[in-house]
């Protein structure tokens, strides 16, 4: 991945990240059920390790940390292989982290239960965390989009025969 592409996605992670969090917080004023990530990995790391108080600016940070993470993963990994569009992307993209975060993030940072069986509401969390995550997936293909390193780019540079730098090739050197 070359340093450009690099903070790009960095950056683009950051809004998106941003905007999942923003969501989570505003479903309540249009009844869906609220959800702080940040609060709940808080909480999750002061259960870890009770003698110590970990603050919602450790959880948040933590939060965003993996909001950038999942962005470089999609960016080196994932987005070559869905085609279409930017909306395309956010919504496959969306629907799988919000599906892996149900299956996997939820019943081990928050105690919840696999799709939130051991919760009160299991549906409208499911609803909410669904909704987060396709927000997060639309704001981050987006954000490629308009640096320039979106599903458009790359369409572009597969059109002219141009190889897109994500893996930079370095010359061997010879004895």
């Amino acid at each position: 991945m070359t340093p450009s592409v690099f903070w790009r996605t960095i950056i683009a992670g950051v809004v998106a990240t941003f905007v999942m969090t923003l969501t989570g917080f505003w479903q309540h004023g249009v009844g869906i059920h609220p959800m702080d990530f940040g609060g709940y990995i808080a909480a999750n790391m002061n259960s870890a390790h009770p003698d110590t108080v970990y603050g919602l600016f450790a959880g948040n940070l933590a939060h965003f940390a993996l909001g950038i993470v999942f962005a470089l993963l999609w960016v080196a990994l994932f987005r070559q292989y869905v085609p279409g569009s930017w909306l395309v992307h956010g919504l496959a993209y969306g629907v799988a982290l919000a599906f892996l975060a149900a299956l996997i993030g939820f019943p081990l940072f928050a105690d919840t239960g696999v799709f939130f069986m051991r919760t009160r509401a299991p549906f409208p969390m499911l609803f909410a965390t669904f909704v987060m995550h396709l927000a997060y997936g639309f704001a981050l293909t987006l954000g490629l989009e308009i640096a320039g390193i979106g599903a458009r780019a790359a369409d572009r540079v597969a059109a002219e025969g141009v190889r897109l730098e994500i893996w930079p090739r370095r010359e061997r050197r010879r004895a």
